[in-house]
């Protein structure tokens, strides 16, 4: 192999190397910013419930979840005791999370 042939190879060689380091470093970085979401009690049917039919214990459970910009904190319920006995304005389909907005006044 000539000499001028060994600089090119050498270089596309380290231009290589470092595109593999940058790569896995972006995915431990992703990894690790996925595991530190935080998790949060919501209630959520476990059967379908019909619209303004009163919610019982058998009708619902709590359930760990990440949070979701989907959830609002402000209309989301953790506790059963806020469901039950309450009446559900809307239908809710099973395993959806009941909110508040779902339910009667």
């Amino acid at each position: 192999m000539k000499g001028k042939a060994i600089i090119p190879l050498a270089l596309g060689l380290a231009v290589g190397l470092l595109a593999v380091k940058l790569l896995v470093d972006f995915v431990k970085k992703a990894q690790a910013s996925g595991s530190e979401r935080q998790t949060v009690s919501v209630v959520r049917a476990k059967q379908d419930i019909a619209e303004l039919q009163e919610i019982t214990t058998e009708l619902v459970e709590v359930v760990e979840t990440t949070e979701n910009q989907f959830l609002p904190a402000a209309d989301r319920i953790s506790k059963l005791e806020e469901v039950v006995g309450r009446v559900a304005a809307k239908a809710i389909p099973q395993k959806l999370p009941v909110l508040k907005s779902l339910l009667a006044p």
